[in-house]
Protein backbone atom coordinates (compact mmCIF):
# COMPACT_ATOMS: atom_id res chain seq x y z
CA UNK A 1 0.00 0.00 0.00
CA UNK A 2 1.42 3.40 -0.94
CA UNK A 3 1.63 6.85 1.37
CA UNK A 4 -0.91 8.31 -0.67
CA UNK A 5 -3.28 5.14 -0.12
CA UNK A 6 -2.87 4.88 3.53
CA UNK A 7 -3.56 8.71 4.30
CA UNK A 8 -6.81 8.14 2.35
CA UNK A 9 -7.32 4.98 4.60
CA UNK A 10 -6.47 7.54 7.42
CA UNK A 11 -9.13 10.50 6.41
CA UNK A 12 -11.65 8.26 5.59
CA UNK A 13 -10.98 6.48 9.07
CA UNK A 14 -13.64 7.36 12.66
CA UNK A 15 -10.62 8.67 13.70
CA UNK A 16 -10.86 12.47 15.38
CA UNK A 17 -9.32 15.18 13.38
CA UNK A 18 -6.46 15.99 15.52
CA UNK A 19 -5.70 12.08 15.15
CA UNK A 20 -6.09 11.52 11.51
CA UNK A 21 -3.86 14.69 11.33
CA UNK A 22 -1.48 13.42 13.29
CA UNK A 23 -1.31 9.49 11.84
CA UNK A 24 -1.27 11.30 8.30
CA UNK A 25 2.27 13.35 10.01
CA UNK A 26 3.70 10.10 10.67
CA UNK A 27 2.61 8.66 7.33
CA UNK A 28 4.54 10.91 5.49
CA UNK A 29 7.62 11.05 8.02
CA UNK A 30 8.06 7.11 9.50
CA UNK A 31 9.09 4.25 7.77
CA UNK A 32 5.89 1.81 7.00
CA UNK A 33 7.22 -0.91 8.85
CA UNK A 34 4.41 -3.60 10.42
CA UNK A 35 5.13 -1.91 13.37
CA UNK A 36 3.83 0.89 12.37
CA UNK A 37 0.63 -0.59 10.73
CA UNK A 38 0.07 -2.62 13.97
CA UNK A 39 -0.20 0.64 15.91
CA UNK A 40 -2.32 2.41 13.11
CA UNK A 41 -4.94 -0.79 13.25
CA UNK A 42 -4.78 -0.31 17.09
CA UNK A 43 -5.34 3.45 17.34
CA UNK A 44 -8.38 2.92 14.79
CA UNK A 45 -9.83 0.05 17.38
CA UNK A 46 -9.41 1.50 20.48
CA UNK A 47 -11.26 4.72 18.42
CA UNK A 48 -14.16 2.37 18.16
CA UNK A 49 -14.26 0.69 21.15
CA UNK A 50 -14.42 4.04 22.55
CA UNK A 51 -16.93 5.13 20.79
CA UNK A 52 -18.87 2.21 21.18
CA UNK A 53 -18.31 2.50 25.07
CA UNK A 54 -19.97 6.01 24.69
CA UNK A 55 -23.17 4.77 22.71
CA UNK A 56 -23.40 2.18 25.78
CA UNK A 57 -22.54 -0.71 23.57
CA UNK A 58 -20.44 -3.07 25.57
CA UNK A 59 -17.69 -5.54 23.99
CA UNK A 60 -19.23 -8.77 23.57
CA UNK A 61 -16.14 -10.80 24.46
CA UNK A 62 -17.09 -9.62 28.35
CA UNK A 63 -17.94 -12.45 30.65
CA UNK A 64 -21.02 -10.17 32.32
CA UNK A 65 -22.38 -9.51 28.54
CA UNK A 66 -21.76 -13.42 27.67
CA UNK A 67 -23.67 -14.83 30.37
CA UNK A 68 -26.68 -12.05 29.93
CA UNK A 69 -26.82 -13.25 26.23
CA UNK A 70 -26.46 -16.59 27.41
CA UNK A 71 -29.51 -15.89 29.66
CA UNK A 72 -31.52 -14.16 27.11
CA UNK A 73 -31.14 -17.54 24.77
CA UNK A 74 -32.30 -19.27 27.64
CA UNK A 75 -35.17 -17.43 27.77
CA UNK A 76 -35.90 -17.46 24.29
CA UNK A 77 -35.37 -21.81 24.20
CA UNK A 78 -37.72 -21.57 27.30
CA UNK A 79 -40.73 -19.87 25.58
CA UNK A 80 -40.32 -21.51 22.29
CA UNK A 81 -40.93 -24.46 24.19
CA UNK A 82 -43.66 -23.58 25.75
CA UNK A 83 -45.16 -22.10 22.44
CA UNK A 84 -44.20 -25.94 20.78
CA UNK A 85 -46.22 -27.65 23.90
CA UNK A 86 -49.27 -25.48 23.48
CA UNK A 87 -49.15 -25.80 19.20
CA UNK A 88 -48.89 -29.53 20.07
CA UNK A 89 -51.63 -29.54 22.96
CA UNK A 90 -54.01 -27.21 19.89
CA UNK A 91 -52.92 -29.68 17.05
CA UNK A 92 -54.05 -32.82 19.43
CA UNK A 93 -57.39 -31.25 20.42
CA UNK A 94 -58.22 -30.17 16.76
CA UNK A 95 -57.51 -33.54 15.56
CA UNK A 96 -60.04 -34.81 18.21
CA UNK A 97 -62.57 -32.46 17.07
CA UNK A 98 -62.01 -33.23 13.42
CA UNK A 99 -61.97 -36.66 14.53
CA UNK A 100 -65.35 -36.32 16.25
CA UNK A 101 -66.77 -34.07 13.66
CA UNK A 102 -66.22 -36.45 11.04
CA UNK A 103 -67.69 -39.83 12.91
CA UNK A 104 -70.82 -37.23 13.08
CA UNK A 105 -70.78 -35.96 9.90
CA UNK A 106 -70.54 -39.78 8.43
CA UNK A 107 -73.09 -41.29 10.97
CA UNK A 108 -75.33 -38.25 9.52
CA UNK A 109 -74.92 -39.30 6.03
CA UNK A 110 -75.95 -42.81 7.13
CA UNK A 111 -78.80 -41.56 8.39
CA UNK A 112 -79.54 -40.08 5.23
CA UNK A 113 -79.15 -42.45 3.17
CA UNK A 114 -81.44 -45.03 5.65
CA UNK A 115 -83.83 -42.63 5.47
CA UNK A 116 -83.36 -42.45 9.42
CA UNK A 117 -84.16 -38.91 10.12
CA UNK A 118 -87.33 -37.68 11.41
Amino acid sequence: MTREELKTLVEGSPLETGMKNEWIKRIESEELTKEFYDELIDAVQANIDQEFAKAGVSDENDPEVKEKYQGMLDQIKVANDKYNATMEDLSKQTAQVQAGADKDFSQLTADIVKGNLP
